[in-house]
């Protein structure tokens, strides 16, 4: 019969406390659970000092998607973790407002907008705009083809001139574009397999022996064969 509690040194149970306590939901010294919490965890969701995991959270971890330690290794993370999952884009937030425009900066220094105006009609109608003197080092500094935001001071009412760029936001280029970021998207494939490994060893099969088996906590009155 299913024992929807258990308490003792050793329990088994849907829900399970004990110092070796394996269940759905397991709190003891050695947790073995899709919940576990204990000074050694392993769960799907893994709570303790030492704990391994789907989502892994201790002063040692390993987590396959996440984990939280002092020392950990995980997908992402919080804490001293080694990341195992590639970022492909850089973190940035694009500026706000409706002003700004993405430009292309061309190796002759001429800006050609992309997408505003309606497809570039504005560009074809009127001259590039000029740059801010106090802009002109930094995008002398950018390489050809990279993207930058940039925002138009327009002339004023009736006055003659170009608009000239007064602002400037270089966007960073995509991870996968630089070299170097192969050789860490490689190191980091290594870890996450070694995650992987590590969970399913420690964590993947003994969780489903203890859950499935006969004996087990969903299969308690199977025997085992002779």
């Amino acid at each position: 019969m299913i024992r929807w509690i258990d308490v003792g040194e050793e329990a088994h149970g849907v829900i399970a406390f004990g110092q070796v306590a394996t269940g759905v939901i397991a709190v003891g010294q050695m947790a073995t659970g899709v919940i576990a919490v204990g000074q050694v965890a392993r769960g799907l969701i893994a709570i303790g000092q030492g704990a391994v995991g789907l989502v892994a959270i201790g002063q040692g971890s390993i987590g396959v998607f996440y984990a939280v330690g002092m020392v950990g290794i995980g997908g992402r993370g919080f804490g001293i973790v080694l990341p195992t999952i590639p970022k492909f884009v850089n973190d940035f937030r694009m500026p706000e407002g409706k002003d700004w425009q993405q430009v292309r900066y061309l190796g002759d220094l001429k800006l050609e907008p992309v997408g505003a105006g309606g497809g570039g009609e504005r560009a074809d109608r009127r001259p590039a705009p000029r740059i801010d003197s106090r802009l002109r080092a930094a995008f002398e500094a950018r390489q050809p083809g990279d993207l930058l935001m940039v925002r138009v001071r327009e002339p004023e009412r009736g006055a003659e001139g170009d608009p000239i760029i007064d602002e400037a936001v270089h966007l960073p280029p995509p991870r996968w574009k630089d070299s170097g970021w192969w050789g860490i998207w490689a190191l980091q494939l290594c870890g996450l397999i070694a995650a992987c490994v590590a969970f399913w060893l420690i964590t993947g099969i003994p969780l489903v022996q203890a859950l499935f088996n006969p004996g087990g906590v969903f299969n308690p009155g199977a025997r085992l064969p002779l």
